[in-house]
């Protein structure tokens, strides 16, 4: 499978990191999000997501991630619809973003 690294620096320091999965032309899951400890709650990861969909926005491309609840608000904020439960993870649900294209 092909993806992407979106990393986020300070000065020359990486900070935190997004990793996509590109699933199919059409969908892509999103792998991990990660915000070192204390550079959380300064706009990073909105950044990182903001980067991300600005690219893939214009081809519609369904995006899809596995959180826990605590970070389902932070997920609504882009778009995604929280759906079911996951059976193999039971922490975790599933989100998805979908984009249409008139």
């Amino acid at each position: 499978m092909k993806g992407d690294v979106y990393t986020a620096y300070l000065y020359t320091i990486p900070v935190g990191f997004l990793l996509v999965q590109y699933n199919a032309p059409n969908l892509q899951t999103i792998r991990g999000l990660w915000v070192e400890e204390k550079y959380r709650k300064q706009g990073i990861g909105k950044f990182l997501m903001e980067t991300l969909f600005k690219e893939i926005d214009k081809a519609g491309v369904e995006t899809r991630v596995s959180i826990t609840e605590g970070a389902q608000e932070f997920y609504r904020k882009f778009g995604f619809e929280i759906g079911e439960r996951r059976e193999d993870f039971p922490d975790q649900v599933r989100a998805t973003r979908r984009v249409q294209l008139f």
